[in-house]
């Protein structure tokens, strides 16, 4: 189990044994003890042979509402043109990361424009001033 609180780099947070080659379904789970704020989840699934595949990326917001519990909601998404971040305070700053994570366009929140960039999956983040950073996915056209 891997866990981040940006979506973007993840650290390793737990280790499940699987039950090997079997025809039989299996249920796992893991808590995380050290959840108190909104977190991203991915399973990283490792082979006997090495090889490591990924589960798609889980938000988790956080139960009892401390900071950092409020998703970031992108519209329109998916998107080809301008992108606006709901619910930011003014000051929020929208930057757009690849799946590399890297940089590849920053604008005011309610000025973030897509068009240009190739379609396909963007981690968007938003800063605000007295806020936490918040992720959301969006999708490119």
């Amino acid at each position: 189990m891997e866990k981040s609180v940006d979506g973007v780099s993840f650290a390793t947070l737990g280790f499940v044994a699987g039950a090997g080659t079997s025809a039989t379904a299996h249920a796992y789970a893991y808590t995380d003890a050290a959840a108190p704020a909104a977190a991203y989840y991915r399973l990283a699934q490792r082979d006997a042979d090495g090889a490591v595949s990924y589960a798609p990326v889980q938000f988790v917001p956080a139960a009892d509402g401390v900071a950092g519990a409020a998703q970031l909601v992108l519209a329109p998404n998916p998107a080809s043109g301008a992108v606006q971040g709901l619910g930011l305070g003014a000051g929020a700053t929208l930057e757009v990361l690849d799946g590399l994570g890297r940089t590849v366009r920053t604008a005011p929140a309610g000025a973030l424009s897509v068009a240009g960039l190739p379609a396909g999956l963007y981690l968007v983040r938003a800063t605000a001033p007295g806020q936490p950073a918040r992720t959301a996915r969006l999708v490119v056209e």
